[in-house]
This record gives C-alpha cells, sequence and structure tokens, in this order.
C-alpha cells in the first residue's frame, strides 16, 4: 500500500453539472473551497463554492436548463467531481486523486456585496440512492419474498440504482406491505429489526457509490487496508497533522448489553431476561455477537470489556410477525434484531479518534467504511531506554467509519475518522501486525 501522496502543486477540483442532455464547463478553476463527507450508513454529501465574476456560471446553469429541470424529478440535475493534487505520476495517480464521483444536487445558493458583476455561487448535493429513496408514491404496495428480497425490489422500483443486498433466510413466500411510507423509511424499518435475519447475525451496513447501493451484513464484508500513517514528536515530517481522541468508557454504564423483551402469539412465550437465564435470545452482549469485525489491538492499546454485565438498557422488540410463522423464524429466534443492530453499530462510539492527513484520494466513496482500516504508527522517533523506538497507545489499527475532504485554493486536507473496540472482545480481528507500510 501506498503511504499519503507527496503534494507538487495546488489542489484541483473538477466540478460539472450534468443535466442529462448536456454539462456545463468545468467550474473547478473557480473554485472557493470544497468538502466531501461520507459516513458509514450516512452516504456522503459534497458542498462547494465558487467565484462567479459577471454571473458567467449562473447564467450558464440557466441557459443549460437549470430553471427548466431542477424541480423535475426525470430532469435531475447531477453533479460530477473529483480531487486531485496537480500534475503527478502514472504510479501517484490512485493515491494523489479520488476517482470520479456523482452527487444530486440539492440547493443553490448565489449571493454577493457591494457589486452587480461578480458573486459567490454555493451548492450541495448528496449521493444519488439517498437523493432517490425519499421520494416515494404514498401507495399500500404488498411485496412477496425474502427481506433482503423485499428491500430489493423497492430500490429497483423506486430508482434507477443498481443494488448488491446480503440474503437474508426468511420465507421466499411471506408478503410485505408498505403502508404508504416512503422507500427510504420502509427500507430503514426493515433494516432496523433484520440482522438476526442474516447468516453472521452482524449489523447492515449501508453504502452508495453514484447509482450503487450496497446493504450489506458487517460480517461478510471484507476488511481491506486503506492506509499508514506516522506521527513523529520529534519531527515536522508526520502524516497525521492534528489529532483528537474521544474515550467514552462511560457507555459500559448502558452498552456492556441490550436487552429485549416480548411474547409470541403463537406459541404463548414470554420471553425477557429472567425467563432466559442462559442470555440466547433477549440479550444482546459482546459474547452473542462473535461475528462482528474489529481491528486488531494490542492489550495496552485499547479497553479491556467489562468483566460482567455493568449496565443494560431495554430496547423495544418488534411484534411477532404476523400469527401463523409466516416468517419461517420462531419468534425467539428474531426478537433481538433490533438491540443487536443498536449494540453493534454503538461499539464505534466506546473509542474514537479523528486524524487530519494530507489530502489522499484513496479515499473517493463509503464502501468499505465501518470494516476497513487503517495502521497508525505514533513514534518517539527515537531509541527508548529498551531498544528501538518508542511506539505509543495511538499506534496499530484502527476501523475506519468516516472521511471529509477539504479543499481550499491553496491546500487539500482529509479528515478520517477511525475506532476501536476492546481489545479482549469475541470478533474477528481485522489489520495488521507489522509497523512499516503496508
Amino acid at each position: 500500500m501506498e503511504q499519503t501522496p507527496e503534494p507538487k502543486a495546488r489542489p484541483q477540483v473538477s466540478l460539472i453539472f450534468s443535466f442529462g442532455g448536456g454539462e456545463t464547463s468545468d467550474v473547478g478553476p473557480f473554485l472557493s473551497s470544497f468538502e466531501y463527507k461520507a459516513m458509514v450508513n450516512g452516504g456522503y454529501i459534497i458542498r462547494g463554492k465558487f467565484f462567479d465574476t459577471n454571473f458567467n456560471r449562473l447564467d450558464e446553469l440557466i441557459k443549460q436548463g437549470y430553471f427548466l429541470n431542477a424541480r423535475d424529478p426525470a430532469g435531475q440535475i447531477m453533479v460530477k467531481f473529483q480531487i486531485r493534487w496537480g500534475p503527478e505520476s502514472e504510479t501517484e495517480m490512485n493515491i494523489s486523486r479520488t476517482g470520479k464521483m456523482t452527487a444530486a444536487l440539492l440547493t443553490l445558493k448565489h449571493s454577493g456585496k457591494d457589486s452587480s458583476d461578480k458573486g459567490l455561487l454555493e451548492f450541495v448535493a448528496i449521493d444519488p440512492p439517498s437523493f432517490y429513496l425519499n421520494s416515494g408514491l404514498g401507495t399500500g404496495e404488498v411485496y412477496t419474498g425474502t427481506a433482503s428480497d423485499v428491500m430489493k425490489q423497492v430500490i429497483e422500483y423506486y430508482t434507477p440504482c443498481k443494488v448488491t443486498i446480503s440474503k437474508t433466510y426468511d420465507n421466499e413466500k411471506n408478503k410485505w406491505y408498505m403502508l404508504r411510507q416512503d422507500p427510504k423509511t420502509f427500507i430503514s424499518s426493515m433494516i432496523d429489526w433484520s440482522p438476526s435475519l442474516t447468516a453472521t447475525k452482524t449489523h447492515w451496513i449501508v453504502s452508495s457509490h453514484d447509482n450503487n447501493i450496497y446493504i450489506e451484513e458487517q460480517g461478510k464484508i471484507k476488511a481491506n487496508p486503506r492506509g499508514y500513517y506516522n506521527l513523529l514528536d520529534v519531527s515536522s515530517h508526520s502524516d497525521i497533522k492534528t489529532w483528537e481522541m474521544l474515550a467514552d468508557h462511560g457507555l459500559a454504564q448502558t452498552q456492556s448489553a441490550l436487552i429485549t423483551q416480548g411474547v409470541s402469539a403463537i406459541s404463548g412465550q414470554y420471553l425477557d431476561w429472567y425467563s432466559d437465564p442462559q442470555e440466547k435470545y433477549v440479550v444482546i452482549k459482546d459474547e452473542n455477537t462473535p461475528n462482528k469485525q474489529i481491528a486488531q489491538i494490542k492489550s495496552d492499546r485499547g479497553f479491556k470489556k467489562p468483566s460482567s454485565i455493568i449496565g443494560a438498557s431495554s430496547i423495544s422488540s418488534i411484534p411477532e410477525i404476523y400469527s401463523a410463522g409466516d416468517l419461517g423464524y420462531q419468534y425467539q429466534d428474531y426478537i433481538d434484531g433490533r438491540p443487536r443492530g443498536m449494540w453493534l453499530n454503538m461499539i464505534n462510539s466506546v473509542m474514537r479518534i479523528k486524524i487530519t492527513i494530507i489530502g489522499h484520494g484513496r479515499y473517493t466513496s463509503p464502501y468499505g467504511l465501518g470494516t476497513d482500516y487503517v495502521y497508525l504508527a505514533w513514534t518517539s522517533g527515537k531509541e527508548s531506554s529498551g531498544g528501538g523506538d518508542r511506539y505509543y497507545w495511538m499506534t496499530g489499527n484502527w476501523i475506519i467509519y468516516g472521511f471529509e475532504h477539504k479543499v481550499t485554493r491553496s491546500f487539500w486536507y482529509t479528515d478520517l475518522y477511525c475506532a476501536r473496540f476492546d481489545y479482549d472482545s469475541i470478533a474477528k480481528k481485522v489489520g495488521t501486525a507489522q509497523l512499516t507500510p503496508f
């Protein structure tokens, strides 16, 4: 894997507004600032500002059909964008520039001061799947299939997106009622309670890349290395320019376990913490989420898990689905779906860091956030009394769950949001043990 790029010129951003049948010229050369942020399960968003001398840029947008198309779903305006450093060699291209991406334009703001011939244009755009899924028909449609089949059917009906989704193992003949919800709300409600229906019983990771949407169980996603970054406390040549860390050990009061409860209308079985002494059905904790993926770390670089349940919060379960066993699962086997998803999504909050590095092109889309990892080497840069460099607690693997590119006319920085969980957690540990770039 390559290390961070070495800028040889100022950053450049390509920004082209696409109107389906036509495109504007690249407004990137008129850039004032540009931000591109992506988070796990949050899609992505871009915000750009560029100078508009003599209102030429706004005039071009209007002539291309901004007023005619912006409010028409069939003529949705897209923004094609790419960030890159200046001239680079072929070997540097995959780290010194992001891939080309597309976002759906939401807002356009024009402002100025004391002049009728110059202004500033600012726009906001989001990932296309998020844009399309917020528009529905308020129908009472009924879908047939497994939970994963139905989510795919809904996305393909309401959007032009290509769907990749993990399989759920419920009844293929089941019926699902949309209840006049918009597609995003309908799919979100299914994602909320269904982690127990997947092969690994891990939480869903939802990500997007242009018109592609991925809804996959975290335990099945391949974790890939994203970068190697160093922090030298005796040198100004560190890859990491700034950093901040939040260790929220207080979460143990509520996060060491989540519990739920409910009653089966079919069997009459009552499920709660007391009727489940082996904690197989209604308690979610470290021991019964063994397929989750977390960063591999040493014992002196992260928390030790609680020796027992310190505190637990009660989470409402969904009611039993229908009353004839239609789902193909007993209620006890999926009652823990909501707390399971919540508990697994919460583990990124136990120990978090944000680091700022030189703009790195490897961070193009949200795909891989929540499973991919980076390796940080925080060293003294000098030999310790025991021989060799001293490596501080930040050294090692971190799961990356978000990034944000910040570009101005003079420089490009990338913020990385990373997390660690308990070093002795029962989980699939990902990462490398190397102390050199991999």
